[in-house]
């Protein structure tokens, strides 16, 4: 199997994407903010399909559990798809979130 990723390298991970995308956020607006969060959610959902194998748990602990084999895939895949949707609808979100003040 593969070897899992040190907690110390998965925060840096994690922080470099939550800077790129408030970074995004602040470059160029609320909806390239919402494609980029979509972007990362699509790739976030692929490697845990690639990977076969998704820890369940506290943040904090050890995974109480993991989903693995064809679950993994099937919930890696619904994670990608929900990425691609908020990536794709990223105009229509940021109007909603915002009140109907971003609306076209």
């Amino acid at each position: 199997m593969h070897k899992p990723m040190s907690s110390q390298s998965m925060k840096w991970v994690n922080g470099g994407i939550f800077v790129a995308c408030v970074a995004t956020y602040f470059a160029f607006g609320p909806i390239a903010f919402y494609r980029a969060v979509g972007i990362s959610v699509v790739i976030d959902g692929a490697a845990a399909a690639w990977l076969k194998e998704i820890p369940m748990g506290i943040r904090g602990r050890p995974p109480a559990f993991y989903l693995r084999g064809s679950t993994a895939v099937a919930v890696g895949l619904l994670l990608a798809a929900l990425g691609m949707l908020l990536a794709w609808w990223a105009p229509e979100i940021a109007c909603h979130l915002s009140e109907g003040k971003l609306c076209q």
